[in-house]
């Protein structure tokens, strides 16, 4: 079990900083997700990230929860959330 906490720790750190590099504020990340506080463009985002595949748990007004995923996974939620943010 030890590897696969490994990884998904190695991932969060990696999501948290890319993340925070694309100029996100996130919360203190301590579980197997992220929070993105998207407000009230949280339903127009997770639509659009919806609609490319990218499953996410909306909060209606408030944001975003991205759960922690394999590298590629992530890769796909971030390249898919910056072609998102650049159109709105």
């Amino acid at each position: 079990i030890q590897p696969a906490l490994d990884t998904l720790l190695a991932e969060r750190a990696r999501l948290v900083a890319e993340l925070e590099g694309a100029g996100w504020t996130l919360p203190p990340a301590n579980a197997n997700f992220v929070y993105l506080a998207t407000g009230d463009r949280t339903d127009e985002i997770y639509l659009a990230l919806e609609r490319q595949g990218v499953v996410t748990r909306p909060f209606t007004g408030a944001g975003i929860r991205v759960t922690i995923g394999t590298r590629s996974e992530n890769d796909r939620f971030l390249e898919t959330l910056a072609r998102i943010a650049s159109t709105t």
